[in-house]
């Protein structure tokens, strides 16, 4: 399960593939615009909606995002967890009645956020496949966008973690709402 953009995506097509290869039946659980570009490579697909990507698909839209400042970034925040709605009933109607239902484990980016909770409701493992050490970073492995000395690099995790925070908090708070509904077969 992923959501992001293609080079989100990518990396849960190679690990399909080489799954597949060893004689797993692999699904890759992404946003509709992806399904082309997975199906292309032989790998089963579960579309899922392209919620917040949709603040990409205007130049002018993701510039506001981008480049808005902090009132964009705050106008962002708010309007974040209406965007997951329907992405994570999507998560929920894949993992349990679609081309995931009987998976023996979900594998997902952090981006999607509801794959620890429907591994947690199926009763199958879940697990964070990050590709890339941008969340994470370490010494073998420090920040994607330059090596920093260490002082540098904890004072951008702090940062990181204030800036984001936030934003982090308003969509993990709807995606725990809307998935212990699900739980509870309020939905």
């Amino acid at each position: 399960m992923t959501l992001g953009t293609r080079g989100d995506v990518q990396p849960f097509v190679a690990l399909a593939g080489a799954l597949d290869a060893a004689g797993h039946e692999a699904v890759v659980c992404g946003p509709h615009r992806f399904e082309d570009f997975v199906v292309g490579h032989g790998i089963r697909f579960a579309g899922v909606d392209d919620g917040p990507m949709r603040q990409l698909d205007s130049p002018a839209e993701a510039g506001k995002v981008i480049q808005g400042g902090v009132r964009a970034r705050l106008r962002q925040v708010r309007s974040m967890p209406g965007m997951f709605n329907q992405v994570l009933a999507d998560c929920w109607r894949v993992a349990s009645a679609g081309a995931g239902a009987g998976a023996q484990a979900i594998v997902h980016n952090g981006q999607i956020l509801a794959g620890q909770h429907l591994g947690e409701a199926l009763g199958v493992p879940a697990v964070l496949g990050l590709p890339i050490p941008m969340y994470v970073p370490t010494a073998a492995f420090p920040w994607a966008g330059q090596a920093l000395p260490t002082w540098q690099h904890y004072a951008y995790l702090g940062l990181y973690d204030a800036f984001y925070m936030l934003d982090d908090a308003a969509v993990l708070a709807t995606a725990v709402v809307t998935l212990e509904r699900y739980k509870l077969g309020e939905r």
